[in-house]
């Protein structure tokens, strides 16, 4: 198999001896993974998508189950990797093309010789491009975003109710939970503060100023998510023990 595979603001291309396949970068390999090939098979009449779907499911998990922007960086190499370790394409051509805005933009492409390699390519692509394919945390599925901030699907849940409406009510309650809780921490902290502005000698004053920076070394980890919100509720009850 040699298919001329072309990348441009966002968009895969591919050319085969049926036509041309034009797709937005990600909704290639996204629809393989959820059994939804119809349009790209009848480009490649002699291909079984179903034994591409468990690829296709890997590299989605490998490449966007994490925001974490080292993770991309990683995931983007690894693609890399797997195309070179399997001779996944013979030649790369990039040339400058006109953007419709005017802007000059770059065309990218490759002569590749498995169906498989034109799935991670894609999956390079749209980790350069940013596209929000995500892994939504209420029914741990793929789906494709209108966004990069997008977190839930919206795909019927539970009680007829969307994971983007349940993933609405839990943000709220835990943004609820986490002003409560940063309500605390203040009543807490201010109350320490005062009492190290009423210190008798420079000991105690010293005492509170380390229960202070303790503190507050407590409350940068919450806020950064290295402690849970439970973890910091239990420390500033058992601080607020010691303090009285």
């Amino acid at each position: 198999m040699d298919i001329k595979v072309s990348f441009f603001n966002e968009i895969m291309e591919v050319e085969t001896s049926v036509g041309t396949y034009t797709v937005p970068l990600g909704h290639c390999i996204y629809n393989i993974s959820v059994g939804d090939w119809l349009t790209v098979s009848s480009f490649f009449p002699d291909l079984n998508f179903s034994d591409y779907q468990k690829d296709a499911n890997y590299i989605l998990e490998k490449c966007f189950s994490e925001k974490d922007n080292e993770k991309k960086v990683q995931a983007y190499l690894w693609c890399d990797e797997q195309i070179k370790s399997h001779n996944g394409y013979s030649e790369c051509i990039t040339k400058p093309m006109v953007l419709p805005d005017g802007m000059v933009g770059m065309l990218d492409t490759y002569i590749v010789h498995s169906f498989s390699a034109i799935l991670f390519l894609e999956a390079m692509y749209a980790i350069r491009y940013n596209i929000p394919i995500v892994k939504c945390p209420n029914c741990k599925q793929f789906f494709i975003g209108h966004h990069t901030g997008v977190l839930y699907c919206d795909r019927i849940f539970k009680n007829g109710k969307t994971c983007r409406q349940i993933g609405a009510k839990k943000q709220f309650a835990d943004k609820v939970r986490a002003n409560e809780t940063l309500a605390k921490y203040e009543k807490i902290y201010q109350s320490l503060y005062y009492k190290k502005s009423k210190a008798k000698d420079a000991q105690e004053k010293a005492e509170l100023t380390e229960k202070l920076t303790l503190l507050k070394e407590n409350r940068i980890k919450f806020r950064n998510g290295e402690i849970s919100d439970e973890n910091f509720v239990d420390f500033l009850d058992e601080f607020s023990n010691t303090t009285n």
